[in-house]
């Protein structure tokens, strides 16, 4: 059976190289016309002359399209992929060398994950060698962290590599930023993100970290006094380490909020330092994509610590920080994501439980949770048996037999509710007493004014 395992994390499809244009253009043709032999065929006429011009941003990007069409057209397609990358690896210069090393890290990654059973079983060899098939866990893992080593190992010529460069297989929004940036920054990025998944977060013991709060959640200065040889985890250590690695390089203050994030969240969840730390760094941001990133942090952090008894205005807080994101519209992800939380924070709910049997004229009542509504009207529509028994036997088209309901009947009787107005996003409950009714069967239809005009929330 085939593993799919190689993620290609650089690719992007839409900036060619001016002269291999008409060829990638065909290998995306055949591609959408599922044609991958086609394709193929094609990527390997490219690689040929990608090498005779020693076009190394080609032939690396020819790999990772061989490499795609190997998982389809092949049954080996793992052996090979490895073979054909160390292959690369042994052929290329240092900046493409340490591109390749991450993306040998990152297979052999996705390998042991997707065959973390079979490596377990596996018994472990008196010597080692070069088939990757036969490798335990611990010998992938020292292979993935040699890998790793290497693509930060040169780094006097990685940082003057500059990124665009490599602008062709590198994913990358931003081509201003791009141009400004080197290969050495990008991959220590890259490598603070493959490393944190893999921190078992299990045996983070945070009693530990509480004395260097004010180092971990500081500016750079601070934090880069820190010694990180009580850490016994050797994986966060090292992620640590290339926190401080990337601050001592570039002391910016992006740099210093994804290490604060990193720190709150795996090692202190000092909420309210993380504020204080999140006002500084907004105070002193000038970057407005920098300055959203802030806010929607403090936001979070806000509506997790809403309560009613202790911060009942921190969701008022929340939905005013993130209405400020809001209406920024640069269509960045972050403005995205602030739409998002508030539109979790402001959707409304509605929660009843209804007493089932009830003798004729009886004052039931129903018990109602809600969240974000200020009014309430319920309505009875007798129904006869038949029509009880279909509801009963077809849960899956309640919909559609509500809806004939209240469209041809009119209520037997109907009440109106004023909830009472909070305006806090906050959930509560209350009841309400509902109309008598004769003995029947009846279907008990709630409905709640909408934000959108002429339509209901429920």
């Amino acid at each position: 059976m085939k593993h799919i395992f190689l993620v290609f994390i650089f690719i992007t499809t839409s900036l060619w190289a001016q002269n291999y244009d008409k060829n990638w253009e065909k290998v995306i043709e055949y591609e959408n016309e599922g044609k991958i032999k086609s394709a193929n065929e094609i990527v390997s006429k490219i690689h040929q002359k990608a090498s005779r011009d020693k076009n190394e941003v080609q032939m690396i990007k020819c790999f990772f399209y061989e490499s795609k069409y190997l998982q389809v057209l092949d049954e080996d397609a793992q052996t090979k992929i490895i073979n054909n990358l160390k292959t690369e690896i042994n052929n290329a210069s240092v900046p493409s060398k340490a591109i390749l090393n991450f993306v040998y890290a990152k297979c052999l990654i996705d390998y042991q994950k997707q065959n973390y059973y079979l490596l377990f079983n596996r018994t472990n060899t008196v010597s080692f060698d070069d088939q990757f098939l036969t490798w335990t866990s611990k010998d992938i893992s020292e292979q993935i962290n040699r890998a790793l080593e290497k693509t930060l190992l040169d780094e006097a010529i990685l940082k003057q590599t500059s990124l665009s460069n490599y602008l062709l297989i590198f994913d990358y929004n931003d081509e201003d930023k791009t141009k400004k940036d080197n290969l050495f920054n990008y991959l220590l990025k890259e490598n603070i993100a493959l490393l944190t998944p893999q921190i078992p977060h299990w045996e983070v013991q945070k009693k530990e970290f509480l004395s260097f709060e004010k180092e971990l959640l500081g500016n750079s200065a601070s934090f880069l006094q820190l010694n990180f040889d009580f850490v016994k985890n050797e994986k966060l250590k090292k992620v640590l380490e290339l926190y401080q690695k990337q601050e001592r390089n570039v002391p910016d203050l992006e740099n210093q909020f994804d290490r604060i994030q990193f720190c709150n969240r795996v090692l202190l969840d000092s909420d309210e330092t993380f504020m204080k730390s999140l006002n500084t760094l907004q105070k002193e941001s000038k970057d407005p994509i920098l300055t959203q990133k802030i806010q929607l942090e403090k936001a979070v952090i806000l509506n997790n610590l809403a309560s009613k008894e202790i911060h009942p205005d921190y969701n008022i807080k929340a939905v005013a920080t993130l209405d400020s994101i809001i209406s920024i519209n640069n269509r960045s992800n972050t403005h995205k994501l602030a739409l998002q939380k508030k539109q979790n924070i402001s959707s409304k709910s509605l929660n009843i439980q209804l007493q089932k049997f009830s003798y004729t004229d009886e004052n039931t009542r129903a018990f109602i949770r809600y969240k974000n509504l200020n009014r309430l009207s319920v309505s009875f529509f007798k129904i006869d048996q038949n029509t009880t028994k279909d509801f009963r036997n077809s849960p899956y088209n309640k919909g559609s037999l509500v809806a004939a309901i209240i469209k041809d009947k009119k209520p037997i009787a109907s009440k109106n509710y004023e909830l009472e107005k909070k305006n806090n996003y906050f959930e509560y409950s209350t009841e309400v007493l509902l109309p008598p009714l004769k003995t029947g069967s009846y279907l008990v239809y709630f409905e709640s004014d909408s934000d959108i005009k002429n339509t209901k929330a429920f």
